[in-house]
């Protein structure tokens, strides 16, 4: 286990929303591992009491992050049990919509958040809607109407990464806090590679 000195997450309370879905549950382990304290929101409150259970109780909240009518309450919430945050992490749909999704965001972190906490957005790789440079510069400057002082790093996943294998998925998740310990503005996780071809599949029958 790391120590304080030399693990920028140790102690830290850091907020997740989609915390069951895609890379979630291997981020909130990859942060328990590091001594972090995950603070959960996800619609699933069956899975989420699972996860909470295997990581030893952490704390969760079932409810829809980014939904507007529900940003106020569950900032509310926030406030009251979590102040001083060391982190956010969030997952974002990314097309049409995406520019109106960061708004409930700004509620949520300034519910809490300290000023130099890591601002992570985790979003579909999603080739002709957005350009990855474009988008990090564009979330980049969201920091300053988010948490002055906060630094954005945009995490980019490719579709049906969370079908990938579990050790995968644990690599990704302690690349994605590394980048966001480092205050990168992007992080692009390599796709899958496909499972090899047994040898015998090869030879025509």
């Amino acid at each position: 286990m790391f120590g304080a000195t030399s693990n920028p997450w140790f102690d830290r309370s850091i907020l997740m929303t989609s915390a069951t879905e895609g890379l979630g549950p291997d981020l909130a382990r990859a942060l328990v591992a590091r001594g972090a304290r995950p603070v959960a929101v996800g619609r699933d409150g069956a899975a989420l009491a699972r996860l909470s259970e295997d990581l030893g109780g952490i704390s969760w909240i079932a409810d829809d992050a980014l939904a507007p009518e529900r940003a106020i309450p569950i900032a509310r919430w926030i406030a009251d049990t979590h102040a001083g945050l060391g982190g956010f992490i969030c997952a974002l749909p990314l097309g049409p919509g995406a520019a109106t999704s960061l708004a409930p965001l700004a509620l949520l972190a300034l519910a809490g958040l300290s000023p130099d906490a890591p601002v992570g957005l985790v979003l579909p790789d999603a080739p002709g809607t957005w350009r990855v440079a474009r988008l990090a510069a564009r979330l980049r400057q969201l920091r300053w109407s988010v948490a002055s002082g906060s630094a954005l790093t945009a995490i980019i996943v490719p579709d049906g990464f969370a079908a990938a294998g579990q050790e995968l998925r644990a690599m990704a998740a302690g690349r994605t806090l590394d980048a966001l310990a480092a205050r990168r503005a992007s992080v692009r996780i390599a796709a899958p590679r496909p499972a090899p071809i047994a040898r015998s599949a090869l030879v025509a029958s």
